[in-house]
């Protein structure tokens, strides 16, 4: 639509006239030129013609992320030193990465995960007379600037509830790094993932705490499924699995866009977590963008 100004009767007067529309796809500046000729519908009026030119510039694509995340300096967890008779000296894998290209912050993953709630700083809880920490903390360095404590843990049903699912081997939860990544608003995110069994220590040897042998103690705390004192197996493999499942589902319900791919992580402390639990080095990577 051309819109020029028009005089009646020495009076100035805003008057519309179609000329033509034509969609222009620039894939680089161009210039381009526009020619107009007199139509005249009705009366006397007279309209001369004139040359146009506009100049249009390709829209510029968004820069694409090609770094979701370095390398770390360990994909394992520093080594725990066990003060528990029964299990050994242990160190945990790294197993899901949410990635430095995604553009949805952490806080709105958790918040839209709804049913993993935040445990650390630790909390204790009291169950069945047994009074037991949510989470221990633990070291790793995904930044190459030494070991430092997780920023984050989480959950799956909380401090309370989650550690009630324990007692059956079904309690997930979630260890969380920040690794800052060039170009990222919020870099990347290094997981442990891991379902455990609510175990004790008896004599020196581990049981799940719902056997009757382990009501033998009620010094309460988790093993990794998979190793002794655990019902069920896997449980690095199907921690990080079920975690990286949860987060692509409540991210497509909030109509977040997620891609997935897996790595094979680089075993450099074997392929065994705590006590033995065994662990195939499987990565999950997750982008997770709006």
């Amino acid at each position: 639509m051309y819109l020029q100004q028009v005089t009646v009767d020495g009076q100035q007067e805003a008057g519309e006239y179609f000329l033509a529309d034509h969609t222009y796809q620039a894939t680089q500046t161009q210039t381009y030129s526009i020619t107009a000729s007199d139509v005249s519908v009705t009366g006397g009026c007279t309209i001369s013609p004139g040359s146009y030119t506009f100049t249009e510039a390709p829209t510029a694509a968004p820069s694409e992320c090609t770094t979701p995340y370095e390398q770390p300096a360990s994909w394992d967890t520093l080594q725990v030193t066990s003060t528990t008779p029964g299990i050994a000296n242990y160190i945990e894998p790294l197993n899901v990465i949410i990635s430095a290209c995604s553009t949805v912050p952490l806080s709105d993953i958790q918040a839209a995960l709804g049913d993993w709630d935040t445990v650390y700083p630790s909390t204790e809880v009291t169950l069945d007379h047994a009074h037991i920490k949510c989470i221990s903390p633990e070291e790793a360095n995904v930044a190459g600037h030494g070991y430092v404590t997780e920023q984050e843990a989480w959950r799956y049903e909380g401090c309370r509830e989650g550690n009630i699912l324990s007692v059956a081997g079904l309690e997930n939860h979630v260890r969380i790094w920040n690794q800052t990544v060039p170009g990222s608003n919020y870099g990347a995110w290094f997981i442990t993932a891991s379902y455990e069994t609510a175990c004790v220590s008896v004599d020196g040897e581990l049981y799940p705490f719902a056997n009757p042998e382990g009501r033998r103690s009620l010094d309460f705390f988790h093993c990794v499924d998979g190793g002794p004192g655990s019902y069920d197996t896997d449980g690095y493999d199907r921690g990080a699995q079920d975690f990286a499942h949860d987060v692509a589902l409540a991210a497509g319900q909030k109509g977040w866009k997620v891609s997935e791919e897996t790595i094979t992580q680089p075993l450099t402390g074997g392929n065994v977590g705590e006590d033995g639990a065994p662990f195939d080095g499987t990565v999950y990577v997750l982008t997770v963008t709006q």
